[in-house]
């Protein structure tokens, strides 16, 4: 089988868990003896209809398993998470003689789509035209959401069908100049140095405030503002076109699911199936807790992701449980308190001792997370974990048996909290309960059901 597919790009120039998962796959499609291959926006030297396809250095993932590399010269914008107000760049539209000959000439079988970011609309009519079998897989709700995340000041955005938040939140988009540099051979380079990371930082920094601090001064006009919301309605319609025009829809939680189906007419091509990757093993083992209870946070800290919300659960815990229980983070923090236990930021090959510094973990997640994959790498190791209604990951947890699962509200974390500090041996059942019920899905079974899902016919 030959399977293309499509995402920002190879490490290290792209990262995050979108990559991850998608190298991953690509690495454990290539072991079944595939042909696989990954399709990236690259640079852009005008913004016109042509469009030319690079073939580049293939990717050695090791000594035997490589992955083809193509890169698209002038693809469609790429904003990352800086949200878009130049419109008409990203409705570009592009021929499409240079895709045809490209997917006759590597003869492919299925197109597998990571994001919609860059890729031109046209690519998909192609696909059609040569009875192509195409596949998305949602890890964010860009298309839906300009800035990808669908929330607003840490909260899940529900302007369904206005777009008048879009206004607000696409503030902080970057010009078609600096989205043209970054996109460049020469950023390539110059994206690790000290310059190049400290200016990200502050522009992050700055994203940061603009996103959730007070709102700001309203300087549109009516007719502005009327205007606008239409070209933000425009711009989701294109891509809901796109969304819909997939042969599949692979969903990673039954929440992305519910989400993208409150967009897009795509009931018939759903389906959904939990995301892993390669770190992920079977590593169960029980857990015997004592007190204090050590409760676990591996987010960042920010507003979306739920820290201050955590923060504000164990405060008020600290006045009535004082010293029966511990809060374990692992991110650059200046908070300060006697239940909180800081450590550095961590990476992969540093899970298993990061899985013994706590008993329990919680993923407190205020936005519509896709789905999450610190829940999946707690029970691997067997433990339990609890999480809101808005994390993807709520898939795997049996309330009551392996974690909880709760509203985003102070009342229901902090009561689930209690109930865990008051009676720790809850920790011990769960734990066990994961070690006789629960399983594991790594990397190779779970490629092994995306394989599946290529060769199902027509919907799903």
């Amino acid at each position: 089988m030959n399977i293309l597919h499509y995402a920002l790009g190879f490490p290290p120039f792209r990262t995050g868990g979108m990559i991850k998962y998608c190298m991953d796959l690509m690495a454990e499609e290539a072991k079944l003896k595939n042909w696989v291959g990954l399709l990236w926006p690259g640079r852009i030297t005008n913004y016109s209809e042509k469009v030319k396809i690079i073939n580049k250095s293939q990717y050695a993932i090791d000594d035997k398993i490589k992955i083809g590399s193509f890169e698209i010269i002038n693809p469609l914008p790429v904003p990352l998470l800086n949200g878009i107000n130049d419109f008409e760049a990203y409705m570009q539209p592009k021929m499409i003689d240079n895709f045809e000959r490209f997917f006759i000439a590597n003869q492919v079988d299925i197109f597998h789509v990571h994001t919609l970011m860059g890729l031109p609309k046209e690519v998909l009519d192609v696909c059609v035209r040569l009875n192509i079998k195409t596949v998305f897989t949602t890890h964010d709700y860009f298309g839906i959401c300009p800035k990808w995340s669908l929330e607003k000041q840490g909260s899940p955005c529900l302007d369904d069908k206005g777009c008048e938040s879009c206004i607000e939140c696409n503030k902080t988009a970057l010009s078609l100049r600096k989205i043209k540099f970054m996109q460049s051979g020469a950023y390539r380079y110059l994206k690790d140095t000290p310059i190049m990371k400290s200016m990200r930082r502050m522009h992050n920094n700055k994203l940061y405030k603009e996103d959730y601090g007070s709102e700001a001064e309203d300087f549109y006009s009516d007719d502005l503002k009327k205007n606008l919301s239409k070209s933000y309605r425009e711009l989701r319609r294109y891509y809901t076109d796109m969304i819909e025009s997939f042969n599949m829809i692979h969903c990673n939680s039954s929440n992305t699911s519910k989400i993208y189906k409150r967009y897009c007419n795509i009931s018939n091509t759903v389906k959904v199936l939990n995301i892993s990757h390669s770190a992920i093993k079977d590593f169960r083992q029980l857990r015997n807790c004592q007190r204090p209870v050590r409760f676990g946070y591996l987010g960042p800290i920010t507003q979306h992701k739920g820290y201050f919300f955590i923060k504000q659960v164990f405060d008020e815990l600290s006045d009535i449980r004082s010293n029966s229980f511990q809060l374990h983070i692992f991110a650059e923090c200046t908070d300060e308190a006697n239940y909180l236990i800081k450590h550095p930021v961590y990476d992969y090959s540093e899970l298993k001792n990061v899985m013994g510094e706590f008993d329990i973990l919680l993923v407190p997640s205020l936005w519509n997370e896709t789905f999450g994959f610190t829940a999946l790498e707690a029970l691997s190791y067997g433990m339990p974990a609890i999480v809101t209604e808005n994390v993807g990951a709520k898939d795997l947890i049996v309330p009551k048996m392996n974690g909880d699962i709760v509203p985003p509200d102070i009342a229901s974390m902090k009561s689930a909290v209690l109930e865990i500090i008051d009676n720790p041996e809850n920790i011990n059942r769960m734990s066990k309960y994961i070690l006789q019920n629960i399983e594991i899905q790594d990397m190779s079974k779970h490629t092994s059901r995306i394989i599946e899902l290529y060769t199902q016919e027509g919907t799903i």
